[in-house]
């Protein structure tokens, strides 16, 4: 090679450093590749050779002995797992994870961690992960104070998604615990959400009365209505909507919404892949009328609130057109009734039908609604999570068939002492006889609810509480 074609030497001593380098790291990247699933290893052996041989070709990473110390610690091998973390820590002295895996193995061997366990904290404040497990492991120790601090620290960084760190708390201390002396009122929002997910009413009751201080729980306020109602407890639900006592028919509130249909926003319909329209509304709508039609067992149905020109009063009904070829089980026409337990009502409404030709005619039905102190249930129930389980009030009006002009129709009721409210509803009952298949259409109006005579609630007189709740505790 002439001279003019020779790399100057410092050049060519970087060239050789970098193929020996590009090479080292080949040689590394093959060996992590063995120790992964890819390369069709399973066994932890291929997986911790695969590891000791990219620590040989790279010593100074501090990430192998820690990845081989974690791999030891699922084993079971502690001793060999400390071992591990020590190394990695004389690579990486400021390693938080490395100090808190240490802790975690010197526990596991029943040995006192506490003095990594600061060091975890020193070197790793900034990092989520370690101060949860830090916490994580106070706790397991007894060490009340430092656990609690730890997870305070650890819950603002956990910001997109807490629902798995709130159930981790859950599991080392009661909810009522990390309600009162972990969560910041920063966080409301985030366990007021878990709490209506994970945690018995009681404990979304607290958390409400608590959140309800700020203005901005009046966002949450219709999702916590319809957790209520999905749990039975109409009376407290209605409580959180309005802001007052819903026994007080005598007094002249309205205790049913939009009785007249005149109201269109009071109507909450769903059609088949439509959303209902008292998902977006607030918490009034929570309370309005639930139409749904078309689909599942309301097949053959369709329910609409329609001009009506010969109404009693008002312009517009609830029309309910049966196509004559389906037999549909039908209760999805219905609005929940914040009734107190012992007292006696009368529901009235005006009716017209048409045509109405099946063995099985609709009526009009209360149903009973109780408490429920479980986790989860949807707002229609159903199966164990039936909010109705336990409650048993079950009251049919007389069965609508042939032909009628406008006329009332009336219902009288006694809420049974363990009802916590009730739902009225548009009930046809499917059958196997041979005339199954109903046609015709039922228009319905104008709906009241009054408390029977001697039954009048004085404006003074207390409502009784809900089991599991303190009637001044609805945060409104």
């Amino acid at each position: 090679m002439s001279r003019a074609n020779r790399l100057p030497l410092p050049v060519a001593t970087l060239a050789l450093g970098a193929l020996l380098l590009v090479a080292a790291s080949a040689v590394e990247l093959f060996a992590l590749w063995q120790a992964s699933p890819a390369a069709g290893f399973t066994a932890a052996g291929s997986a911790t050779a695969g590891l000791e041989s990219a620590a040989r070709w790279s010593p100074l990473n501090w990430r192998y002995p820690y990845r081989l110390g974690r791999l030891d610690r699922a084993l079971g091998r502690n001793e060999k797992a400390a071992q591990r973390f020590r190394h990695a820590i004389e690579l990486y002295p400021g390693c938080g994870h490395c100090w808190v895996a240490l802790a975690e193995a010197r526990a596991a061997q029943g040995l006192d961690p506490r003095a990594e366990l600061e060091r975890a904290v020193a070197h790793g404040s900034a990092t989520t992960t370690v101060r949860t497990r830090t916490a994580v492991l106070y706790a397991r120790l007894g060490q009340r104070d430092e656990a609690l601090r730890e997870f305070s620290a650890a819950l603002g960084g956990h910001r997109k998604d807490r629902t798995g760190f709130y159930d981790q708390l859950a599991v080392l201390y009661p909810a009522d615990f990390v309600l009162d002396e972990i969560v910041e009122d920063i966080d409301l929002p985030s366990f007021f959400g878990w709490a209506r997910r994970r945690a018995t009413p009681e404990l979304a009751a607290r958390t409400w009365a608590r959140y309800s201080r700020y203005e901005d729980s009046d966002r949450a306020r219709p999702w916590y209505v319809d957790y209520l109602i999905a749990h039975g407890f109409v009376h407290e639900a209605w409580r959180v909507a309005f802001g007052s006592r819903p026994g007080a028919v005598a007094a002249g509130e309205p205790a049913l919404i939009n009785s007249d249909f005149e109201d269109l926003a009071g109507v909450w319909t769903r059609r088949p892949g439509e959303a209902g329209r008292a998902e977006v509304g607030g918490a009034r709508q929570r309370f309005a009328w639930r139409v749904q039609d078309g689909r599942d067992k309301a097949e053959g149905v369709t329910a609409r609130v329609v001009h009506c020109g010969d109404c009693a009063q008002g312009r517009r009904a609830l029309r309910l057109r049966f196509d004559g070829e389906h037999n549909p089980h039908y209760t999805a026409t219905s609005q929940y009734l914040p009734v107190e337990p012992g007292r006696r009502y009368s529901l009235t409404a005006q009716v017209r039908y048409q045509e109405l030709g099946s063995v099985s005619g609709p009526r009009i039905v209360v149903q009973g609604v109780a408490g429920r102190r479980g986790v989860g249930g949807g707002l229609e129930g159903g199966g164990s999570d039936d909010p109705s389980a336990g409650c048993r009030m079950w009251v049919q009006g007389e069965q609508y068939r042939g032909n009628s002009d406008w006329r009332a129709t009336e219902l009288e009721f006694e809420v049974p002492s363990d009802c916590e409210g009730a739902r009225v509803l548009v009930f046809r009952s499917a059958t196997k006889a041979l005339d199954r298949f109903i046609g015709g259409e039922l228009w319905l109006d104008d709906f009241a609810l009054a408390l029977l005579p001697g039954e009048e609630l004085s404006s003074e007189e207390p409502a009784q509480p809900a089991a599991g709740f303190a009637r001044n505790g609805g945060g409104v």
